[in-house]
């Protein structure tokens, strides 16, 4: 049974009020990837987070109109990449800013792999290389619910966020979680 199953879409609020309502919303921005070489694809995101820490996974949501979903239907892996404060024109790449689409989209940065073979970027914040162990497809994306078989991470890194249409990097935190004085 999908989710739609559960509501009545003409209770819901309209597509551009609840889309308008999102921006305001501050979210990580991610890369999530799929496939190998030559045939690795790759979007921006920001509707990607933990899901359990026993057992370890994490859900992606993908657009089913994006070249990585059905990549990662047909790979049953995928690679969750949180980008740091310097990969602005990255995010903006994997985005399709630039009109790139498919692997040439990783050309300009090093990716390697861990477990599954989905490209992991070099220098992310945090890369989870996941296996596919749920598929819920709602409305125009699927929710890919990922066990995380590695992961790579730096606490080096500062977070890229994105608000109101627009790259960010939050307030500084140390690991630790306590706000840096300033």
């Amino acid at each position: 049974m999908t989710a739609e199953a559960y509501f009545d879409s003409n209770n819901l609020v309209d597509s551009a009020s609840f889309k308008r309502a999102l921006r305001s919303v501050a979210g990580a921005v991610s890369i999530v990837t799929s496939g190998s070489y030559p045939s690795r694809h790759g979007l921006t995101v920001t509707a990607a987070c933990s899901l359990s820490i026993e057992p370890s996974t994490v859900l992606v949501c993908i657009n089913k109109s994006a070249g990585a979903h059905d990549t990662i239907v047909r790979t049953r892996s995928f690679g969750w990449n949180l980008l740091s404060s310097c990969h602005v024109p990255l995010a903006q790449k994997f985005a399709g800013l630039d009109g790139s689409k498919g692997d040439i989209r990783f050309v300009d940065e090093e990716w390697y792999s861990l477990r599954t073979g989905a490209p992991i970027l070099i220098g992310a914040l945090c890369s989870f290389d996941c296996s596919v162990i749920g598929v819920h497809p709602t409305g125009t994306h699927t929710v890919f619910v990922g066990a995380v078989l590695a992961e790579q991470h730096r606490d080096d890194l500062e977070p890229l966020v994105y608000r109101h249409g627009q790259f960010a990097v939050p307030a500084s935190l140390d690991p630790a979680g306590t706000e840096k004085a300033t």
